[in-house]
């Protein structure tokens, strides 16, 4: 007995003479003339050693071996079919993973209605969350380990794909009793020996301490909370210390009170966002999100003004 002669084409077979009840109506759901429908089924017993049905009058009724077949044909036929469907949709461009990470994790607090609307236009995507890939974003994405980065720099990423987003001012965030509340503004140099609390363990990267670097003054102390807004919000509520975060990320927390949040400089310290992607031919689902991203991102002069200007959000069966 050759059970590697069973095949797809058998099992299909098997399933439609039984759903169909006679070989003449299976012949036509397989696009067979009958006699090539029976001739399949007398091939296939014959290989196998076994009959898979006995008539009975006009009927056809499965034996204990064809019974066997049909289990193993609705088991297999559905998640070759599920298989087929999974894979025309990769094609398309329709299903994936999306990767995503973020320069700045305060990035991150505005990613949920994007994920939500993004979701039920491309329901076949999954999006992750690549925040280990946030110290080198450039990396990530020529090595395939993010698919859209947040960035706040536009240098760096020449080989890449650069999509503008908004951009927003970066204030220090202070207790409401602090000095410098109710300033205009403050200077790098007020920085000179204050405790200074940052999202991140790269400081070299924080916009406002490399202005104080060049102006010549130096944190008294700098602690990284990686990962926890709340956490730094709440070292300077306690009067621990001062932190600088986008004016956007601050709101929430300044309508609580007890904080205020002061311009550096008195121009402000202002950044433009990007989304950056691979250069070249991406699934379609890259395009839309980072198309959701300007139409959802946070409303600070945001580019285009609607949000969308000329790249609108593509849905999954427009792409």
């Amino acid at each position: 007995m050759d059970f590697g002669t069973l095949d797809l084409r058998h099992l299909r077979l098997v399933r439609a003479v039984v759903e169909e009840g006679t070989l003449t109506a299976a012949a036509s759901r397989l696009a067979l003339s009958q006699p090539a429908l029976s001739h399949q089924l007398r091939d296939v017993e014959e290989r196998l050693g076994v009959a898979l049905f006995e008539r009975r009058g006009r009927s056809l009724v499965l034996t204990e071996a064809g019974g066997r077949v049909l289990d193993s044909a609705r088991i297999v036929l559905d998640e070759v079919a599920r298989a087929e469907a999974d894979l025309a949709a990769l094609a398309a461009g329709r299903s994936g993973t999306l990767r995503v990470t973020a320069q700045c994790y305060t990035t991150y607090h505005w990613l949920p209605p994007v994920l939500s609307g993004f979701r039920e236009a491309w329901p076949l995507v999954d999006v992750e969350i690549a925040a280990e890939a946030s110290k080198h974003p450039g990396a990530a994405l020529r090595e395939r380990a993010a698919d859209v980065a947040l960035v706040a720099t536009a240098s760096g990423f020449d080989d890449l794909d650069l999509v503008e987003l908004f951009e927003d001012e970066v204030v220090a965030i202070v207790p409401a009793d602090h000095a410098w509340a109710g300033r205009s503004h403050v200077e790098p140099e007020a920085f000179d020996g204050a405790h200074v609390f940052v999202w991140h363990d790269c400081t070299e990267r924080d916009c406002v301490l490399s202005l104080v670097a060049e102006a010549g003054a130096a944190p008294g102390r700098i602690t990284p909370v990686p990962l926890s807004t709340e956490g730094a919000i709440g070292m300077v509520r306690a009067g621990l210390g001062v932190t600088a975060m986008a004016r956007w990320a601050a709101e929430p927390y300044l309508q609580r009170g007890g904080l205020a949040a002061v311009p550096v400089t008195e121009a402000g310290v202002r950044r433009r966002w990007y989304a950056a992607t691979r250069a070249g031919a991406e699934p379609a689902y890259v395009r839309a999100f980072v198309g959701a991203l300007r139409q959802h991102g946070p409303r600070v002069g945001a580019v285009g003004g609607d949000g969308l200007a000329d790249l609108p959000t593509l849905s999954a069966s427009g792409a």
